[in-house]
């Protein structure tokens, strides 16, 4: 199993937040395709029309992105506090 966690915390409007996000898959490379697929899928549909190079997590769509990669098998947690 691969496990992808992001844990933040700071202030936000004066208030402290705290925000996870869990991504996992029993399958390194279908972990690694998945995402793939899911900025493909957001470039074939026209959301992603800036010229040039760019990494991948700066282009997509970030709420489109995960439901389509959790559509494709992804594990998706999420909890803000």
């Amino acid at each position: 199993k691969v496990v992808l966690q992001l844990e933040a915390a700071g202030n936000y409007q004066g208030q402290h937040r705290a925000y996870r996000l869990r991504l996992a898959h029993e399958d390194g490379y279908w972990f690694t395709a998945i995402p793939v697929a899911a900025c493909v899928k957001q470039l074939l549909e026209g959301t992603i029309r800036r010229p040039g190079l760019h990494m991948m997590g700066h282009l997509v769509d970030p709420e489109p992105f995960l439901m389509d990669m959790q559509t494709m098998g992804i594990s998706v947690e999420e909890r803000l506090e």
